[in-house]
Formats: structure tokens, sequence, C-alpha cells
């Protein structure tokens, strides 16, 4: 008698425990691994000595993904990281895990012999676009890494920027005109006088040079949408006053547009400007030799194609390389808040 009750017992709490797993399961499905702040770069010699690493910039983990391939960078979301072949081999197109796990190749121009593969970029993390050269003539294609399907995308004739938002990029054509377009096949003409355009990585907006006392001399930002430009804003003429140059990057947040930037002409600095205002809101002196920059995920650090780290706090300039002891060359690829499998 005491065993069967013993055995009833150690039944009841063991369906209890069940029981509280299950609601805890239900009411918390949510819990994930937080994302680590992941930065990406390559070293490179040789196309035959490509070796790319990753490094959790928040614990100084370091690991080797691609091996042989060159890196591109991780999907809107970060659940994929793409890499790529170099010339003069056959142009391959392969796709990981965020982690750089799972490595398989998704394209291979040899299967395609009258196209020639030229530059891709993320348009959502179910379809890649590839540029394509036949016949003298650009295409855009579609690539599906979960599929692998490669169909050309009716009437578009190639990408220049992709909008994060997957839903559209702008497209220049051999008129010298430029344009929205999405998977749809609508185009919304854009105007003429506009030139290097940045999406917004969490809004609708856009930003890119317009014309102010030189010919694109200022920044303005607008809202965007297959309806065209609207409620245009002009900043001051910024490449006048602050002669920035290289490539401007919105904040992971969207909050600031970060730029290269040499006010008295003697040295080149950082400068990064609010999004909603044109206030100035870091200027260090930063002394890069490359037009690349790359926001931390943290918002907290800039690091160029070379690896030279700038603190936006306290303006401490370092190299990134040799604080790892990296003695290869390398150069950075991609810096994400990226959750891992």
């Amino acid at each position: 008698m005491v065993t069967r009750n013993r055995i009833f017992a150690i039944t009841v709490i063991v369906l209890v425990l069940l029981a509280i797993g299950i609601v805890v399961y239900a009411l918390f499905p949510h819990i994930t691994t937080p994302p680590h702040s992941l930065l990406l770069y390559t070293n490179y010699q040789s196309p035959e000595t490509i070796t790319n690493w990753i490094v959790d910039t928040d614990t100084g983990k370091r690991w080797e993904v691609g091996k042989g391939l060159a890196a591109w960078h991780w999907s809107p979301s970060g659940k994929y990281l793409v890499f790529h072949t170099r010339s003069p081999l056959p142009r391959q197109i392969w796709i990981s895990n965020s982690d750089g796990s799972n490595l398989h190749k998704i394209l291979d121009s040899r299967d395609y012999p009258s196209l020639e593969i030229k530059n891709f970029d993320w348009l959502s993390d179910n379809i890649i676009l590839v540029n394509v050269v036949r016949d003298a003539q650009s295409y855009a294609y579609s690539l599906k890494p979960d599929t692998f399907t490669f169909e050309q995308i009716p009437n578009s004739s190639g990408f220049i920027k992709v909008s994060p938002s997957g839903q559209f990029w702008v497209e220049f054509s051999m008129q010298n005109k430029y344009s929205l377009f999405n998977l749809d096949g609508k185009r919304t003409a854009l105007p003429t006088y506009l030139g290097d355009y940045y999406f917004s990585p969490i809004e609708a907006k856009i930003a890119y040079s317009c014309a102010g006392e030189g010919k694109f001399s200022s920044l303005c930002v607008a809202d965007i949408s297959m309806a065209g430009i609207t409620n245009e804003h002009k900043f001051v003429d910024m490449r006048t006053n602050l002669y920035a140059f290289g490539e401007m990057r919105w904040s992971p947040d969207g909050t600031y547009f970060g730029f290269l930037c040499s006010p008295n002409k003697t040295e080149t600095r950082f400068c990064a400007i609010g999004s909603s205002d044109g206030s100035i809101v870091y200027n260090w002196i930063y002394p890069s030799k490359t037009t690349r920059i790359f926001w931390s995920p943290h918002e907290n650090k800039i690091i160029d194609f070379d690896g030279l780290l700038l603190d936006l706090k306290t303006g401490q300039v370092s190299n990134f390389f040799a604080e790892i002891g990296e003695t290869v060359p390398s150069y950075v690829v991609d810096w994400r808040l990226i959750e891992t499998p």
C-alpha cells in the first residue's frame, strides 16, 4: 500500500511539473539568446588565400567562416550570411547561417553560360537581387536562397540601391534615368538631379545628395514609397560647409548620418548630424585613409574599412586589428547585432 501511494505521489508530481513547463513555454515563447555584436572581417593576400573571421565584440570570441570565399554581409534580419567567389574563378554565391554554419552554394555561373553575373545584394531574407548582363544589356534577377530559384525580374534593368524594407530598389536605366522598381513590375520615376541614395534602416525614408551651392552639395531627406518622393527636407549646404566625402551611413537606429569630413580642409574627421534637423552631434579627428565606414551596433563606435576604430564618447582612435592581434592584411566587411543559432 505504501509503495502504491508513493508511485501515485511521484506520478502527480511529474504531471504537475510537466504542466508548469507547458504553461511557461506557452507564456514565454519569445525568450531567446540575446543578440551579439558581431564584426565580420576578411584576411586578403590573394584570391587563393582568402580567410573570413567573425568577432563577437562583446565577448572577444572569434571564429573562421566561409574559408576560401569572399564575405559579403548578413541578410536584413541577420538570419543568413552570404559569400561569393572572386575572379578569375567562376562566379558563385554561397550562404550560411548567421554564425557561418551550414555553408552551401546557391548559384554557379557555369549553370548559366549566356549570363554574366555582376554584383548582388539582399532585398529580403528570402530574395537576393542579382545584376546580370546578357547580350550587352543589363537585367535584374531574383535568387531565392531556400529554393535556389534564379529568374529574371520582368522589365527591370538592374539595381543600384536596395531598400532595407524589402519593398523596392533604385534602378538606373541606359537613358541615364533613376527610378524606383518593385517585384510587381511597378516603376516610379525619380528626379534626375538626385544622386547618392541612402535608405533609412528603419523607416520609409531616403537621404540623397541634392543641389545646394554646388551641384550635389546638400543632403536631402524625404519620405519614399512607390508613389515617389514626398516631404523633401534640405539641410544646410553640408558638403560645402563640412566638406563631406565618401560614403554616408545612417546610424542603426536611423537617428544620425555619419560621414568623413574636413571642415578646415587640413585633417580628416568623422562628423555626424541629426537626421531630423541637421545639427552636428559628432565632430572628431579621425585620420581614416578610406572612404568606407561602419557604425557599431551599439552606436558608440565607428570603424573604417581598414579597421581604424573611433570611440564616439571619448574621441579616442585605435586600430581594431592590432587590438585583436591580427597581423595579416585585412578589411572590415560588416558589423551587426545578430542572433546566432
